[in-house]
């Protein structure tokens, strides 16, 4: 029997680390039926960061008010552990993912959003 571990990180817009390994298990069941598949989402720390999170650990996950790096109400969520250890992902409040091409300026821009 083939033992094969996934850890792929997440693909930019495209897909999540959760995603990227269902679909690179599929294609190995394709080609073995045998394959013994460990699956271990991971983070560079940046986009998708809380959901390996939330995939690996027990934690609860909060929904709260902030503002985007442009100071515009949104909503986005942080986890928290059992042991009360708070995960945050930055770039769900100020992250450059949320802004346009035209909206990226550094002067204009803050992390206020996030603290």
């Amino acid at each position: 029997m083939k033992h094969i571990i996934l850890a792929i990180d997440s693909f930019k817009g495209c897909l999540s680390s959760v995603e990227a390994e269902d679909a690179a298990e599929h294609g190995l069941r394709e080609r073995w039926q045998d394959v013994k598949v460990v699956k271990v989402p991971v983070t560079d720390g940046g986009d998708g960061m809380l959901n390996v999170f939330l995939h690996l650990f027990d934690c609860e996950k909060v929904a709260v008010n902030c503002h985007d790096a442009l100071m515009r109400p949104i909503q986005v969520n942080y986890a928290v552990r059992e042991d009360n250890t708070v995960i945050i992902e930055s770039a769900l409040s100020c992250g450059i993912n949320l802004l346009k091409s035209h909206e990226l300026n550094p002067l204009r821009a803050t992390t206020y959003g996030l603290g």
